[in-house]
This record gives structure tokens, sequence and C-alpha cells, in this order.
């Protein structure tokens, strides 16, 4: 019994030590942003992973080209971009997507969720919409409680030429018809 247990401790502590290393080296800490001082010509989206389910997968983001970070669990990613048409992007096993209208001076939140894939998670990426049910409370317990990221410019070289590719083709696909896209709406804001 006492040999269970030891070997037990061990298997949680290598769970604990994989687990921790599981941030990306890409990613940093950051402030949040203050979205009460939003202009027209600007719009924050929100892409929050507040659960923990599938804490080792995280998922590229993309504003179809662009490169706005990679979503790890427990955190969440504020991207500043323009008002108009955006198409979203998450990768893991598969492609996720979401097509975008959005409103200068507004905040927009999108759900990143990793998902039972066949060889590893596979990700959702799920609008939050004015008729779900997400209170007011559920988004400032989001953005109190999860921790804000960003990209570190300067260990980030090289992601986006090892990717862009896939993110074309992945582009086509959705273009041509072969994928369907999750809608974000201007009046869900919030």
């Amino acid at each position: 019994m006492k040999k269970f247990k030891k070997l037990l401790l061990i298997a949680l502590c290598f769970v604990f030590v994989l687990l921790a290393g599981c941030r990306s080296s890409v990613m940093m800490g950051v402030q949040p942003m203050n979205v009460a001082n939003l202009d027209e010509n600007s719009v924050i989206v929100n892409f929050v992973r507040p659960s923990f389910y599938g804490g080792a997968i995280q998922f590229g983001l993309w504003d179809s080209e662009e490169w706005i970070g990679i979503s790890a669990a427990g955190s969440y990613i504020q991207y500043k971009t323009t008002p108009g048409k955006h198409l979203f992007l998450a990768r893991a096993e598969n492609w996720s997507c979401v097509q975008a209208e959005l409103e200068g001076g507004r905040s927009y939140f999108i759900l990143a969720s990793p998902r039972m894939g066949a060889w590893k998670a596979r990700v959702s990426l799920e609008p939050v919409n004015i008729g779900d049910n997400i209170s007011e409370e559920t988004i400032n317990k989001w953005l109190t409680d999860l921790n804000a990221i960003t990209i570190d410019p300067a260990k980030s070289q090289g992601y986006v030429e090892a990717r862009i590719e896939h993110v074309r083709q992945a582009i086509a696909n959705i273009e041509q018809g072969k994928a369907k896209c999750n809608t974000l709406s201007l009046e869900d804001y919030r």
C-alpha cells in the first residue's frame, strides 16, 4: 500500500510539472485594456478560455492571416482591431471559425473551448451572442479571474511563417463553403 501511495504521489507531481510547463513560451502576462476609452475606430474582441478542461492543449488564434496569439486554459486575450467584417480562426486537430461584423467603440467575446478529438483535442470558437444566457456577472468574473495574456514579440519570431500556409488553406476552404462558421453580429457587443 505504501508503494502505491508513493507511485501515486510521483505520478501527480509529474502531471503538475507537465501542466506548469503548458503555457506557451511565446505568450506573456499583460495588464487588461480599458474598454471604457475605446473610440469609434477601435474594437476589442476578448478570446476567453475559462475552462481548465484540456489544460495542456493550446489553440493558435487568427484574424484571417493576422496572428492574434495562443489561447491557454484559464486565460484570455484582448485583441484590439478595427470595425467591420472579420474572420476569426482557431487551430487544433480541426479548424473552428467565427465570421464577425464588429461595431466601433464596442467590446465582444468569443469562447475558445477544447473538445475531444481523435488524435488530439479539437477546438470550438463560440461567439457570445446577446441572446445567450451569459450574464454580465459571468463576463466580469472572466475579466477578473482569468489571466490576461498577449504575444511576447521577443519570442514569437517564426510562429507565423511556420503556420501561414495552413491558415491560408483554412480560409480558402471556408470561402469555398467546405466549412461552416459561427456568427458574431454587430449587436452582440457587451
